[in-house]
C-alpha cells in the first residue's frame, strides 16, 4: 500500500508526504519544506495507513526534510499522540538531517520522541510488538 499527497505548485515539486508499509509497520516519509502548509498533510496520512489494524510501529521519515517549521513540530507530537492512543510505538528518522535535528534540540521534542539515525534502526528499535 502506497499513498503520495503532491505539492500545489502545479504538480512540480516531488511529494511532500508519502507512506507504506514495510511489514507490518508504517513509514510515513516527508519532503521539502514542512511548514503551516503542508504538515496538517501529516495526520491524515498516517491515519489512512493505520486504519487496517494491521500496524504495529508508525515511523515518520524526516531524512529529506529541508526545512521545519513550528507547525511541522506541532504535527509531528499530533502524530504522536495518535501513535500512543492506539498503543502503536512511535519512531522519527532523522538521520543526520540537521535542519530536523536543530529544531528538535531547541524544543526539546527529541528528549518526547524516540530519534533514530536509520530506518532500520527505528523498524528494530525496542518496544515493537512482535520483535
Amino acid at each position: 500500500m502506497s499513498h503520495e499527497d503532491r505539492g500545489t505548485a502545479g504538480g512540480a515539486q516531488p511529494p511532500v508526504v508519502s507512506s507504506t508499509h514495510v511489514g507490518d509497520a508504517v513509514v510515513v516519509s516527508l519532503t521539502g519544506v514542512v511548514d503551516m502548509l503542508t504538515a496538517p498533510r501529516l495526520l491524515p496520512a498516517v491515519d489512512d495507513c493505520v486504519t487496517d489494524g494491521r500496524c504495529t510501529l508508525l515511523a515518520v521519515d524526516l531524512r529529506q526534510v529541508t526545512f521545519l517549521a513550528s507547525a511541522g513540530l506541532v504535527a509531528l507530537m499530533d502524530v504522536r499522540e495518535f501513535a500512543e492512543g492506539r498503543g502503536l510505538p512511535f519512531r522519527v528518522v532523522t538521520g543526520d538531517n540537521r535542519r530536523v535535528l536543530r529544531p528538535f534540540e531547541i524544543t526539546g521534542i527529541g528528549r518526547a520522541v524516540t530519534v533514530c539515525g536509520s530506518m532500520s534502526e527505528a523498524l528494530s528499535a525496542p518496544g515493537r510488538s512482535g520483535s
